[in-house]
């Protein structure tokens, strides 16, 4: 993370609080560091050949954040396989 979600200020590496604003940003690490591992157990699940695990995988990553490449990876299983989810 780059920018504070709350008051968009730049923060330092490794920062767990906006020194601008003051949020707490522990849980907003923990939810991007846990869509990042959904996100790559999808991607080595659709590599096994497995699209029903990777959509649930990709699932759980898209219910904690929408990066571009899990919107990418979305497209892609649906057009696809004709379904997501």
């Amino acid at each position: 993370m780059e920018r504070c979600p709350s008051c968009k200020s730049r923060l330092k590496a490794e920062s767990i609080d906006c020194s601008r604003c003051g949020a707490e940003l522990q849980w907003v690490i923990l939810c991007e560091m846990i869509a990042k591992q959904q996100l790559n157990e999808a991607i080595y699940s659709l590599v096994q050949q497995q699209p029903q695990q990777a959509a649930a995988a990709l699932a759980q990553s898209l219910s904690y954040q929408k990066t571009p490449m899990a919107l990418l990876l979305r497209d892609f299983l649906h057009h696809k396989y004709g379904r997501f989810g």
